[in-house]
């Protein structure tokens, strides 16, 4: 039997050759196609180069990635989201909240946005508004992937309060 480390070692070895293969196929489809990519395809490059710069810790490169698929797609909150949670590895917090923000701007209807903003703010010790973020988030996605999750914060984030006569 595998020790767990090394089964852990070979499952981030196999997602990351997982995002190579992706991207070894958009740009065999581009060759196959000879044209210039679309920007979409260029785009979907960038963001997967970025995922597999983040998933070795080159949160810089990711970066620069992001940065050239905004030029690129600026109107996509999906990129500024990506970007942001870039920054929160690297502990910019007030860059992240200007991305999450730019999402939000974009598409109001974002509801990763808010989430991934009101964990932000819950980090800086900001609960009013990560309580309000946690419950648009909710408003927008009840049963959404991180329906549980806000709802356990705004349920830690309210005793809080109460404790502390707020």
């Amino acid at each position: 039997m595998l020790p767990i480390r090394c089964c852990k070692m070979w499952e981030t070895d196999q997602r990351e050759m997982m995002l190579h293969l992706r991207l070894s196929l958009v740009l065999f489809l581009m060759i196959l196609s000879a044209c210039t990519p679309p920007a979409s395809w260029q785009v979907t490059i960038l963001a997967v180069s970025a995922q597999a710069h983040a998933q070795r810790g080159q949160y810089d490169q990711a970066i620069a990635d992001l940065d050239s698929a905004i030029e690129l797609m600026p109107n996509s909150p999906a990129l500024y989201i990506q970007r942001g949670q870039m920054h929160v590895y690297l502990y910019q917090w007030d860059r992240a909240l200007a991305e999450y923000q730019q999402a939000i701007t974009l598409d109001p209807l974002m509801s990763e946005a808010y989430y991934y903003r009101a964990i932000l703010y819950a980090t800086r010790n900001e609960p009013a508004l990560a309580l309000a973020d946690f419950e648009r988030y909710l408003s927008l996605e009840p049963s959404g992937v991180y329906a549980e999750q806000s709802r356990e914060f705004i349920r830690i984030i309210q005793a809080q309060q109460d404790a502390l006569g707020n």
